[in-house]
C-alpha cells in the first residue's frame, strides 16, 4: 500500500513539473506571470518580452526543456539587468547570451525576429531549430557548443555568418546556407565532427581563418 501511494505521489509530481505554462506577458515582468512554478519543463509565451525576461528564464527556470516564443515580440530595453552588465538591448533581437548553457531542447523563435545576439543559444541542448524568414543577422558563436544540433538552414535574408557560429557542434551533419551569403567567419564550422559535405553559394566572397578546421568527416566542399 505504501509503495502504491509513493508511486502515485511520484507520478503527480512528475505531471506537475512537466505541464506547460502558457502566459501572455508584458515586457520585463515575466516572473510575475510564471510565479513560483519555475520547475516547469515547458513554457509558452505570447505578448511582449525584453532582456530581463530572458535573464529570468536562464537563471530561474533550470528545468525548462521546451520554449515557445512564436507568439511573442521582443521589445527594446534600456534598464536590463544581465550578468554582462549591459543595459541596452534592441527590439526584435534575441539578447546576447540570452539562453547560453540552458537545458532547453526545443525552441520556437518569435516570428518577427531580425537578429540573434552573440552566444544567445550557445551550449544549449537544442537538436534542431527553425529560423524565421525575417532574420537578417546572426551574432558570433550564437550556436557554438550545441552538441546535439544536427541540422540548420540559414534564411535567405542573412548575408554574413559570424565567427565561431557553429564551433563545436559535434552532431551537425547538414548546413543549408542562404544563397545571399557573402562571407563565412573565422572558425565558423570548426570542430563540427559530423559535417560531411557543404555546398557554398555563388554569392560567397570570403571564407575566414580555420572556418572548417577539425571537421574530421568533411569529404567535399561544393562551390
Amino acid at each position: 500500500m505504501y509503495k502504491k501511494i509513493l508511486y502515485i505521489a511520484v507520478l503527480l509530481m512528475m505531471s506537475l513539473s512537466a505541464r506547460a505554462i502558457e502566459v501572455s506577458s508584458q515586457a520585463g515582468v515575466l516572473y510575475q506571470y510564471v510565479g513560483a512554478d519555475t520547475t516547469a519543463t515547458t513554457l509558452v509565451v505570447t505578448g511582449e518580452m525584453n532582456a530581463n525576461d530572458f535573464t529570468f528564464i536562464s537563471e530561474k527556470m533550470k528545468s525548462l526543456k521546451q520554449l515557445d516564443l512564436a507568439g511573442a515580440s521582443i521589445m527594446a530595453c534600456s534598464d536590463a539587468s544581465t550578468f554582462l552588465g549591459q543595459k541596452e538591448f534592441k527590439a526584435n533581437a534575441l539578447p546576447q547570451f540570452a539562453l547560453m548553457g540552458s537545458a532547453i531542447e526545443t525552441i520556437k523563435l518569435p516570428k518577427n525576429l531580425v537578429e540573434i545576439g552573440e552566444g544567445a543559444l550557445s551550449s544549449t541542448a537544442i537538436a534542431s531549430i527553425e529560423l524565421p524568414s525575417t532574420l537578417t543577422t546572426i551574432g558570433d558563436a550564437a550556436f557554438a557548443g550545441c552538441k546535439k544540433l544536427a541540422t540548420i538552414t540559414i534564411p535567405s535574408n542573412v548575408t554574413t555568418i559570424g565567427n565561431f557560429l557553429f564551433k563545436g557542434c559535434e552532431s551537425l551533419a547538414s548546413a543549408t546556407l542562404s544563397d545571399k551569403i557573402a562571407s563565412i567567419g573565422n572558425h565558423t564550422f570548426a570542430q563540427c565532427k559530423s559535417l560531411t559535405n557543404v555546398t557554398l553559394p555563388a554569392s560567397l566572397q570570403t571564407i575566414g581563418t580555420s572556418a572548417f578546421a577539425h571537421c574530421s568527416s568533411l569529404s567535399a566542399i561544393e562551390i
